[in-house]
């Protein structure tokens, strides 16, 4: 094994590959270290190298303990950040609904410092919005909106308001209209997202009460995120880690599997199965790929491989990110509409993206879409 293919099993089985790893240069540790600095999962492969005692050479030592510093400072300050406005929330009689990052560092993994978040996720319903928006301010949080980004835009499409820190122990807060969000999943998808709220669990973080995704929703909505929402670019390892860890809480495979192809979320979801069991052959990733067979492998291989997602290479400003986004559409009529939608959208979204409805903002609007910028 390489020490690519040998790199993701560190991180979730060490055991697994700790003989070859003991076997690692320089060179290979260099690898290593470089890896990790783009991923940001220092803390995990430190506990996974130290539960196998694997000994690492004297300078990997002091770049890890370096990252190690900084990735369990922002941990703790991320964990202090989440208690207040959890807190804040609760008081307020506003049941806070985490999800991605926040709530899995917390439940699935390790320990809470394993899994790095640039930000806090909460699921708003629009009817609290404006309450969650006014509890975020009070605690000195700012919104900004962006001109591409509105509030019109995100409420739509089911987007989230960000919510900017504005001290050095504050970072960015995100308050999600929904989970399954963007034009992709409201033109080409049928997620039952009432269903969803109606499944989510409760639980406690630090002491405080807290509503997460149901685990088979939960699984869904990661794997859309990184391949729709991010195209595979943004922590894609990261993400497949989070499957990993998620899966090995439990999980209903027939029920993840009837869900994706009730919701057309089928080619999505495999696609991201198969590149976890790719790169990480668990006995999770293997129950998964064969439950959610892979059904597109020639064509989106051709977009993004397994490698991709160690290298970091980019795909969401690549103009043939369209093509990549309908090659992931489960019906043909469906990619259709999306077609229809990309070069002609509706009055709606091209009045809360633009402002404007008329024939000039059309034509920009096609000029950015033929240039992959939209």
């Amino acid at each position: 094994m390489t020490v690519d293919q040998i790199f993701p099993h560190l991180l979730v089985e060490p055991n697994k590959v700790a003989s070859q790893a003991r076997l690692f240069t320089h060179e290979d540790w260099s690898r290593v270290l470089q890896i990790v600095r783009r991923t940001h999962l220092v803390a995990l492969l430190h506990y996974g190298i130290a539960q196998v005692g694997i000994e690492l050479p004297l300078e990997f030592q002091e770049s890890m303990r370096d990252l190690l510093r900084l990735a369990t400072f922002d941990a703790l300050q991320k964990r202090a950040e989440l208690a207040r406005i959890l807190a804040e929330l609760n008081d307020t009689n506003l049941p806070p609904i985490l999800f991605k990052g926040a709530v899995l560092a917390h439940t699935v993994y390790p320990s809470y410092t394993h899994r790095p978040m640039g930000d806090i996720d909460l699921w708003v319903p629009h009817a609290q919005m404006a309450q969650a928006q006014s509890v975020l301010e009070s605690l000195g949080y700012r919104y900004k909106e962006k001109v591409h980004r509105s509030h019109a835009m995100q409420s739509l499409g089911d987007g989230e308001l960000q919510m900017r820190g504005q001290t050095a122990l504050q970072g960015l807060v995100e308050l999600h209209y929904g989970v399954f969000a963007g034009e992709w999943l409201r033109i080409a998808a049928n997620v039952d997202r009432q269903a969803v709220y109606d499944r989510l669990v409760a639980t406690e973080i630090d002491g405080q009460s807290v509503l997460h995704l149901a685990p088979e929703d939960a699984f869904i909505q990661i794997a859309l995120h990184v391949s729709i929402n991010h195209q595979m670019t943004v922590n894609g390892l990261r993400s497949l880690v989070d499957l990993e860890f998620l899966s090995r809480q439990g999980m209903d495979w027939e029920t993840v599997g009837q869900r994706c192809w009730d919701w057309r979320l089928y080619t999505a979801v495999s696609f991201v199965i198969d590149l976890w069991d790719q790169l990480i052959a668990s006995e999770q990733s293997s129950q998964a790929a064969a439950a959610l067979p892979f059904r597109r492998p020639r064509l989106l291989r051709l977009f993004v491989e397994a490698q991709d997602l160690l290298e970091g290479h980019s795909l969401s400003q690549n103009r043939w990110r369209l093509l990549y986004q309908l090659a992931l559409v489960d019906q043909g009529r469906s990619i259709l509409r999306l077609i229809a939608h990309t070069l002609w959208p509706d009055r709606a979204w091209l009045k809360a993206r633009y402002a404007d409805t008329n024939r000039w903002t059309r034509l920009q609007h096609f000029r950015q879409v033929v240039s992959g910028k939209v």
